[in-house]
């Protein structure tokens, strides 16, 4: 007998959702594996592809539970009848057996069916687990995000379209005052050659600038 899956507390809710409204959940589970399969350590949404993947497999796990309870459901119901039909075969009731045996063979078939199914869904979960690439903090991030207590040395960049047009070094969040006669404060990114104006994204400089796939 295959193992239910017991799901941690904090996957609870997504477990409990519909497919529709889980992350990605517009996508078949064919299309998940194949996008997890696909992604690259460069993409800017590779998060995102995680989150997705980890949702999904969240999701599915909880399907399985939920086709172990009713399998074994299935087999307390077979045990109950096969016990039946002990006592009409001990009572000659020719009718009832037969009409028993049908039920049982029906179980048996549907409980063919839900072993199938769960066997398919623990290899989509394995399989989705092996690809899904480990996250990592070397890939450029939305400027949102950007760390501004200048602790770390911070690439900057800007993308347009997923093209990279401008990318500095050094980056620092500096806050000003106009002048001493307004002495209203003012934040902004800085950089080392001033080369990023309006920066969207930005990565620690903890080696060379992360790599972009960029779009033909």
């Amino acid at each position: 007998m295959i193992s239910p899956v017991l799901l941690p507390a904090r996957h609870v809710k997504i477990a409990a959702q519909p497919l529709q409204e889980i992350c990605g959940g517009h996508m078949t589970h064919d299309e998940v594996a194949v996008r997890v399969r696909m992604l690259m350590r460069s993409d800017l949404d590779h998060e995102a592809v995680v989150n997705m993947a980890r949702d999904r497999i969240v999701w599915l796990a909880a399907r399985l539970k939920d086709s172990q309870e009713e399998l074994d459901a299935a087999a307390e119901q077979r045990d109950v009848l096969s016990a039946k039909v002990l006592e009409l075969e001990a009572a000659k009731s020719s009718s009832w057996v037969q009409e028993v045996s049908t039920l049982l063979q029906e179980l048996a078939s549907e409980r063919t069916v839900l072993l199938k199914f769960s066997e398919e869904a623990i290899q989509r979960i394995q399989r989705l687990a092996k690809e899904a690439p480990a996250p990592t903090e070397h890939v450029w991030h939305p400027i949102e995000t950007a760390p501004r207590d200048n602790k770390r040395r911070l690439y900057l960049a800007a993308f347009i379209d997923g093209k990279l047009i401008a990318l500095d070094h050094n980056a620092t969040w500096e806050t000003e005052s106009e002048s001493w006669e307004m002495p209203q404060l003012y934040s902004y990114w800085s950089s080392e050659n001033g080369l990023v104006e309006e920066p969207t994204h930005w990565a620690y400089q903890d080696g060379p600038p992360p790599i972009v796939q960029e779009s033909a």
